[in-house]
């Protein structure tokens, strides 16, 4: 059967589907009539393109059963991003949906032959209606014959963008296909009408809300008051270029940490994020404006890049509010840790969830009111993440007011803030919506730009969320962009690799010429001028051109030759007199030596005896071929004379050290030292004899020849006080607890104390003694080997603080009387383990009022065991047993507790009628003589 068949056998079943009562909104039945009255080439393949929250699912549900009441033979594929899309969690999968629709409006095509085909699930391959994932379909295809299905329905249909998932999609020939989605293309080489051939249908955010098929919904922005150049990130591979998301933060944390050498390193870039999480904790508990009200115990999503992210942020939430506010919802979690935090969060008293990836798409929870989103890169991503709150409430009454918060980084160049943000390339959700606001029924921006209330401040973001200041912003970043545009090049121009000459030096005079703005007459019959160089876009890239005419070459050739003097564009030089790179056989120092001193040099002038002006120290010549290489001019070689005496003729002095010295003197390998080297290349030192500031490394003439770096010797005390930790300078001193020590002394392994010091590394502690903040841990030689080591050890007044730090896991307490852990709780009282357990769950991290000592207290903590080995156990604390009663009674539904006057084991035989619990009685006997 051909797709043209395929196609009319929908158009017959849908307008009298459209008749009955379906529970269609009026949005979508104008969708529907649009693919009505649509040219029959654009009907039988093509996209929707639905705002999220448009109902996408109903929509492929009524073009299903439109084409099975007029085909009740034919078979449909529905292909779905993933298999929790499938699955029935929490009334989202498609099959459920399916059946809830026609169970409720048409009951007549209430029974469907549904089956599935994913990786975990029953694989059918003969049903009526399939549903299978975009990762099993070419599985699938393989097992049937792909011209068999009549109808094909892509539910988020930029997943089928690759070029494999393609491929096969395009094996279902004979199918009428109809993909939908809210964010149709990635870019213009990655769209859906690449695919799909066609756009049926466009229902835009602001289109949707108008009408009132979404909520009202507003972006605010929190953007740091430090700038961050995004742009260098690396993007990961994949459909979605999105940036790297551990490199973004680390370029982040150097920003914040003021580009010192180790801000960007892992443990900094957490420590910024946690900063980061607890100023989101603030802004939850505290903002408030006119269109969302205050916002502190609505529902709030936080779209984190990483699980690493997403633990921090709940962590550092939970910090912030002192109890369990935030719970994070990601791949890593184990069982079913993910069914009962989304279980919380939906149904329960669990406010805030951290997620990564899981619920991007097809998360259909609409008393969501607020998102967070971390800095993304994919337009696809962030209108996902942020269409998850746009839905209308449950409760129709309820005024709603979605609020997407994006936090932003603008780049350090920026005009503008939002200008800025664009050109990190990060995407806002405003760049979705087309406006920052929203609101039914409103014109442009919701109706009036009133005063928001940002009634808070933070430590590192300004808060914009007033109207009129996002509807300043949004419009002057327009123009800014605007004005900005580059032209794509032209035929004929030249860029400086059209130059048969240095590429970098040719680039150096067209920025030159671009900066002063020159011009030649372009027409000299109108006196018409041209900019001889321009700003243009070549692909993805800008680059500077130079105008196409051919006499802008011959211009800008005599310029940079006659007026700047440069030699590149002049014949090769063949006098002797131009000293170059030979200058370093005469001095003995290396061709690079010479080259780094003559960039030192460039574009400095010097006073020329014979001719009395003053000329340029370094001139180019033209060398054997095309390319120009630095020369220094014959009058100005005293100059570089008395550089040799300073600097290079320092290589003859005696107790220099180099490379092979530092290995020895250390222990450590060559690629440390030369990292180590390259870190203090060009810094200096202040020596404490001559009160001068020197070099730390300079050039150290080889016994066989050629030069090295070397260390000076006055500069080692500096060198192993910069370097310390990787130096290993320290020896173990008396009072230092090693890892070892460590471990023996708390009874825990030596991987686990490793960890523990590791999370305190860089982290201060409050010396009693000294009254100063001091390490935590240091590193030092590890005395067990002859080569020194590098090991991790706690002071010896940290240990206190240590013991403080990690006394649940350090399990210091012992069990007391009274304590009760959940076996013992299970033998006093009639009530099943799993009922304690779950409590037990509950309550840790959770206080009650001790009455003993007015304080609030934990409910559970972690103690050593009775047993030998001591292992950890949670336990229920003394005093707050009658408390947990309560907390007990309340989960039973107000039933009382009762004790056990048995055992749990004895209860159990007895109920079940057996005789192995009852005492047995005294066996009968027999008498030798027989009875009489």
């Amino acid at each position: 059967m051909s797709r043209l068949q395929n196609t009319q056998y929908v158009l017959e079943g849908l307008p009298e589907l459209m008749k009955l009562d379906t529970g269609l909104r009026k949005s979508q039945i104008k969708v529907l009539k649009t693919y009505l009255e649509a040219d029959m080439d654009k009907k039988q393949t093509g996209v929707f393109n639905l705002a999220t929250g448009f109902g996408k699912t109903r929509m492929m549900s009524i073009l299903a059963l439109a084409y099975k009441r007029a085909n009740p033979d034919g078979k449909v594929l529905i292909v779905v991003p993933s298999t929790s899309l499938i699955k029935d969690e929490n009334g989202d999968g498609v099959v459920k949906k399916f059946h809830v629709y026609n169970k409720k409006d048409l009951k007549s095509d209430s029974n469907l032959d549904f089956g599935t085909y994913y990786g975990e699930g029953v694989k059918s391959t003969g049903t009526e209606f399939t549903v299978t994932t975009y990762n099993s379909l070419p599985k699938y295809a393989k097992k049937i014959n792909p011209k068999d299905i009549g109808l094909l329905l892509l539910d988020e249909a930029h997943h089928a963008l690759s070029e494999a998932r393609s491929e096969t999609i395009r094996q279902f020939s004979n199918a009428a296909q109809y993909g939908m989605t809210a964010t149709p293309g990635y870019d213009p080489e990655k769209d859906l009408k690449n695919l799909l051939e066609n756009y049926i249908a466009q229902v835009t955010i602001e289109e949707a809300i108008k009408e009132g098929d979404l909520a009202d919904t507003k972006n605010v922005i929190l953007v740091s008051g430090t700038p961050v150049d995004l742009t260098k990130v690396p993007k990961v591979r994949g459909s979605s270029g999105d940036y790297d998301p551990k490199e973004y933060m680390k370029a982040i944390a150097r920003a914040m940490n003021g580009n010192s050498i180790d801000s960007g390193n892992e443990d900094n870039w957490k420590d910024v994020h946690r900063r980061i999480s607890e100023q989101i904790a603030e802004f939850y508990r505290d903002y408030e404006d006119d269109e969302a009200g205050k916002i502190f115990g609505k529902k709030c999503m936080i779209n984190c890049r990483s699980q690493e992210e997403a633990r921090i942020t709940a962590l550092s939430i939970n910090k912030i509010f002192g109890k369990m506010m935030a719970a994070t919802y990601v791949s890593g979690n184990k069982g079913t840790e993910n069914e009962t935090v989304l279980n919380s969060f939906v149904g329960g008293n669990l406010p805030i969830l951290c997620q990564v990836g899981k619920l991007s798409e097809g998360f259909d929870y609409p008393d969501l009111d607020i998102v967070f989103n971390f800095p993304t890169h994919s337009r696809v991503r962030e209108a996902q993440l942020g269409g998850r709150a746009i839905r209308t409430p449950s409760d129709r009454k309820r005024k709603k007011t979605a609020l997407i918060v994006d936090i932003a980084f603008t780049h350090p160049d920026a005009k503008n803030v939002i200008q800025g943000i664009h050109k990190n390339g990060q995407v806002l959700f405003q760049d979705i919506m087309g406006e920052p606001i929203i609101q039914k029924g409103k014109g442009p921006g919701g109706g009036g730009r009133g005063k928001g209330k940002p009634t808070i401040r933070l430590k590192d973001f300004n808060i914009i969320s007033n109207k009129q200041t996002l509807f300043y912003l949004s419009n002057e970043a327009k123009r800014i962009e605007e004005e900005e545009y580059v032209p794509p090049i032209r035929p004929g121009m030249r860029t400086s690799t059209d130059f048969n000459v240095s590429h970098d030096s040719v680039g150096r005079l067209l920025k030159e010429a671009y900066e002063l703005g020159l011009k030649f007459v372009l027409n000299s019959d109108t006196n018409q001028e041209g900019s001889l160089v321009e700003r243009v876009k070549s692909g993805k890239h800008e680059c500077l051109a130079l105008h196409e005419a051919p006499e802008a070459l011959e211009i800008f050739i005599k310029w940079a030759t006659v007026e700047k003097k440069n030699s590149m564009f002049l014949p090769p030089l063949s006098s002797d007199d131009m000293y170059s790179v030979t200058l370093g056989k005469k001095y003995g120092v290396s061709i690079k030596t010479v080259l780094d001193y003559f960039k030192k040099l460039e574009g400095e002038k010097f006073l020329n005896p014979k001719t009395g002006k003053e000329e340029d120290c370094i001139i180019y010549k033209k060398a054997r071929g095309s390319t120009p290489i630095p020369v220094l001019h014959p009058e100005a070689l005293h100059i570089i004379e008395e550089y040799y005496i300073n600097n290079w003729k320092t290589s003859s002095q005696k107790g220099l050290i180099t490379t092979s010295g530092i290995m020895e003197k250390y222990g450590i390998n060559r690629t440390t030292v030369l990292n180590l080297f390259d870190e203090i290349r060009n810094q200096k030192f202040l020596d404490t004899q001559t009160k001068e500031e020197k070099s730390f490394l300079v050039k150290k003439k080889l016994e066989r020849g050629g030069f090295a770096d070397a260390l000076r010797p006055e500069a080692i005390p500096f060198f192993e006080e910069r370097f310390r930790d990787r130096l290993f300078v320290q020896e173990l001193q008396e009072g230092m607890l090693s890892i070892v020590m460590v471990a023996e002394k708390y009874g825990c392994s030596e991987s686990t104390i490793y960890n523990y010091l590791k999370e305190l590394k860089g982290e201060k502690f409050l010396n009693p003694e000294t009254k100063k903040e001091e390490d935590y841990t240091t590193t030092v030689r590890d005395p067990k080997y002859k080569k020194p080591k590098p090991m991790l050890a706690l002071r010896a007044e940290a240990v206190p603080f240590f013991e403080e730090r990690f006394r649940d896991r350090l399990f210091l307490q012992e069990f007391q009387e009274g304590m009760m852990s959940i076996p013992m709780f299970v033998q006093k009282y009639v009530i099943s383990p799993q009922i304690i357990n779950s409590l037990f769950k509950e309550l840790k991290g959770e206080k009650f009022l001790n009455p003993q000592t007015k304080r609030e207290e934990d409910y559970i903590i972690t103690v050593k065991s009775k047993g030998k080995g001591g292992k950890p156990i949670d336990v229920l604390r003394s005093e707050a047993i009658n408390a947990f009663k309560e907390k007990l009674k309340q989960k039973r539904g107000g039933k009382e507790l009762q004790e056990r006057t048995t055992s749990p084991t004895l209860q159990t035989r007895l109920k079940a009628g057996s005789d192995k619990g009852k005492p047995k009685a005294p066996p009968v006997r027999k008498s030798a003589t027989p009875e009489l």
